[in-house]
Formats: C-alpha cells, sequence, structure tokens
C-alpha cells in the first residue's frame, strides 16, 4: 500500500510540474512568432572601433524580422539610422541562433543566443574582410 501511495504522489508530482512546463515550451515556440516585437541593445567592438545600437524588430513568419536602428559609433559627432532584416530560429531549451543583414555593411552571425520568458542574450559576430568584429546583442521583448 505504501508504495502504491509513493508512486501516486510520484505520478501526481510529474503531473503537476508538466503543465507549467508544457506552458513555458508553448512560450518559446511563440517567442519569435509573428507580430511579436523585441528590441536590441547590441555593443560591438572590434579593431575597426566600438559602436552602441539599438533596434526594434518586428518578427513575420518562420522567425524573419525587420526593423529600424539607430546606431552611434566611436569617433563619430551623431547617430546613423538603418533598417535591418534577419533570422532568428529557435532550438531546444530557449537557445536561438541566427543572422542579421545590414544595408552596405557585412551580414552579422547570431551564436549561442538565449532566451528566458521577456529577455536574452546572445553573441554576435562580424567579418568586415579586415578583421572579426564582436557584438553583445541584447534582446527585451516588448
Amino acid at each position: 500500500m505504501t508504495h502504491k501511495r509513493t508512486l501516486l504522489c510520484a505520478a501526481a508530482a510529474v503531473v503537476a510540474t508538466a503543465l507549467p512546463l508544457q506552458n513555458a515550451l508553448a512560450a518559446c515556440a511563440n517567442a519569435f512568432a509573428s507580430g511579436a516585437v523585441w528590441h536590441f541593445h547590441v555593443i560591438q567592438a572590434g579593431a575597426n572601433g566600438a559602436a552602441a545600437v539599438r533596434c526594434v524588430g518586428t518578427f513575420g513568419a518562420g522567425g524573419n524580422f525587420t526593423g529600424p536602428c539607430t546606431n552611434f559609433e566611436s569617433g563619430q559627432s551623431g547617430s546613423r539610422a538603418v533598417n535591418v532584416s534577419g533570422k532568428l530560429t529557435l532550438k531546444a531549451a530557449w537557445d536561438f541562433t541566427g543572422s542579421v543583414t545590414i544595408p552596405g555593411d557585412a551580414k552579422v552571425l547570431v551564436k549561442f543566443g538565449h532566451i528566458n520568458g521577456g529577455a536574452g542574450s546572445a553573441i554576435g559576430t562580424q567579418y568586415t574582410g579586415a578583421s572579426l568584429e564582436v557584438l553583445q546583442i541584447n534582446l527585451i521583448r516588448k
């Protein structure tokens, strides 16, 4: 009897934890769903200088996004506005990878990304032909 009671308690515990887990997995699957809006804050450093970038990406189908960015570069007196596009792909356990296309600039590869609900971060790399630029990318869901 004690063995059956222990099994029933264990089964109830599994069911109780599975429901929040299912909800969390569904939220993860929808993180980059069509219509989702994320703020991207990027710090870039490399041989060519440093920059701080702020973007607002609106997602469409399949993890594709577009959005306006404001770029502040070291040694420049003002900011530069540009519209970017890209794709982020969710992997298991809220991890993601992807790329960002910047008109007139080299593509940024997004690596080792991870989100947790409404916030996340990733490492970005951008090979300019002369050097490798490294980016710290932070994401906040709107």
